[in-house]
């Protein structure tokens, strides 16, 4: 009897067993036939708790799995107890045709198999009783490589949305870079004599491979607004969430063209060569910088694409290229890209100098020929740097020049009669004064002599240090400064105002320790300056002029000591 409960009980758990085991899952639809453009729900259920959770992966070959969901139910009808769990997956189609979902596996449970068919729909106009619209599409069919094409999205509702979102770009077939062209932009519009709200966003896509560029249809989701708004209810709830899917895309991109002949691929819609100075043109002096301000606009580029403008070197004129300045301006035609090029300019020397044309060449995209943006060449005159030396007096000794008029006048009175007297008398006293005028200058600048070669000793010293500091520092404009303030000091009967000035009265080396500094001063590259030469060609400028001092004291004391 025992023997006979046990192997009851040991086939009833191997039936329930066996039942678990093979638990049976069903598959529906939520509607037929599915369109290409619109979302569907796809649902599996048991009454038994499968093996594993579900693997879903086998779907995505066919559709885009845009959300899934589990839920469970218990019901009870006619006193019996029934318990279910369901999966609820939102899908969408990826193109028309027939389709066979494969079993799903849930561990060791599998599901049927299941026949879908998805038809096509039209996106690029709306139905007579369509309330939702969305578009993909772009402004060409053919791009060249690394050239434009302005793809949009547009969202045409006639519900009312309490919040929507459109997803981003999913592109094949080649690599390509992507320029968002701005925020998303609303307006109305009317189709089918139905007004509709229109909410657009505009993309920039810069193709690098030639080929087949693919976009995969794009999906959108709307939150619709379930209730109004009104007076006793200002806060209109949110409703359902709609999905939706635009058509996909396939543009081709073409190769170079066979006909450029310039290294650098310029597909663009325009391409413009600026030139802007600062300063006057008409006043350009040696060793003053001047500058020049080249700019490079492209639509249709990106300023990354642009090329680097290349200045051929001219002879007497050193030019100080400035780091270039990179812009994109996104508007809804697409990128602006501009390359901004400053370079200073110092002439160092006079004349007239050309400065040779510069030259970008470019693949017109709605011509589809070549052309050339160009700064043609021009001629600048440069004047030469003047210094204001102090006109110095001629050597006279008034002394020898009053004697002779003395000498004169005596042999006149002697000659003459009284009225040469008074007149003689008045030139005698013209020379008095003049010789008092004379005395009275020579005294002052006898006495403030000494004290002025103090003062000046003394600002040299101070101009020295300054130098000495600002070279050790390494500090480029404080040096330049210092530099101009010695030079004063050293030389007092010259007035420098430039650089240029103190090269060229001094030569070299310290010229080339100049242009170094100008260097530095002048290009963004901002290469390490040492100042370090620049200090010892000083100091050697003035242990030399120590020596030349001292060689004049020597040759004028030497006849004192035969």
């Amino acid at each position: 009897m025992i023997k006979r409960l046990i192997s009851s009980y040991l086939l009833i758990g191997l039936l329930g067993f066996s039942q678990l085991a093979e638990a049976a899952i069903s598959i529906s639809i939520d509607r037929k036939p599915v369109r290409v453009n619109e979302s569907f729900q796809l649902f599996f259920e048991s009454e038994q708790t499968p093996d594993q959770d579900p693997d879903f992966s086998p779907l995505q070959k066919d559709f885009v799995i845009l959300s899934s969901s589990q839920s469970h139910n218990i019901s009870i009808i006619n006193g019996e107890y029934r318990r279910s769990l369901k999966w609820t997956l939102l899908l969408m189609p990826k193109e028309v045709g027939e389709f066979i979902v494969p079993g799903v596996h849930f561990g060791k449970d599998q599901s049927k198999s299941f026949k879908i068919e998805v038809k096509s729909a039209g996106q690029n106009s709306a139905p007579a009783d369509g309330d939702l619209i969305f578009e993909l599409s772009a402004d060409k069919a053919t791009i060249p490589v690394q050239g434009q094409v302005v793809v949009k999205l547009r969202l045409l509702t006639n519900l009312n949305v309490s919040a929507y979102q459109m997803h981003d770009l999913e592109i094949d077939g080649v690599e390509v870079v992507v320029e968002p062209l701005g925020r998303t932009r609303q307006y109305q519009t009317q189709l089918g004599g139905k007004p509709f709200l229109v909410r657009e966003k505009k993309f920039a896509l810069f193709p690098q491979q030639s080929g087949q560029l693919k976009i995969k249809p794009v999906l959108a989701e709307i939150r619709l607004t379930s209730r109004a708004q009104t007076l006793f209810n200002p806060f209109p709830e949110s409703g359902n969430l709609r999905r939706i899917l635009s058509q996909g895309l396939t543009l081709e991109i073409t190769s170079v063209s066979d006909t450029f002949d310039a290294p650098n691929w310029l597909p663009a819609t325009s391409i413009r060569l600026v030139e802007k100075w600062q300063g006057d043109l008409n006043r350009i002096i040696v060793g003053e910088p001047v500058t020049r301000t080249i700019s490079l606009v492209a639509q249709g580029l990106t300023a990354a694409q642009l090329p680097d403008l290349v200045v051929k070197d001219i002879a007497g004129v050193k030019q100080y290229p400035d780091k270039p300045l990179l812009q994109n301006q996104r508007t809804t035609m697409g990128i602006i890209g501009t390359r901004e090029q400053k370079i200073a300019l110092i002439p160092t020397a006079a004349g007239s100098f050309i400065l040779p044309e510069i030259a970008v060449p470019w693949w017109n995209v709605d011509t589809q020929m070549q052309e050339v943006a160009l700064i043609p060449s021009r001629t600048i005159n440069v004047s030469p740097a003047t210094f204001n030396v102090p006109v110095l007096l001629p050597n006279f000794d008034p002394f020898r020049v009053s004697a002779i008029d003395s000498l004169v006048l005596t042999k006149a009175n002697t000659k003459t009669g009284s009225v040469w007297v008074w007149v003689s008398l008045f030139l005698a006293i013209g020379w008095m004064v003049s010789i008092a005028v004379w005395w009275i200058s020579r005294g002052r600048f006898t006495r403030s002599g000494p004290a002025s070669t103090a003062a000046t000793s003394t600002s040299l010293r101070k101009a020295k240090r300054r130098l000495n500091r600002a070279c050790s520092d390494h500090n480029a404009r404080e040096a330049m400064e210092a530099l101009l303030e010695w030079a004063r000091c050293f030389e007092p009967d010259r007035r420098f105002v430039r650089l240029s000035q103190i090269a060229q009265y001094f030569g070299e080396p310290l010229g080339q320790h100049i242009d170094r500094l100008n260097e530095n001063l002048y290009s963004q590259s901002k290469i390490e300056w040492d100042g370090k030469d620049l200090w010892q060609a000083c100091v050697s400028i003035s242990s030399s002029q120590k020596e030349r001092a001292g060689k004049e004291v020597d040759t004028r004391l030497q006849p004192l000591n035969p």
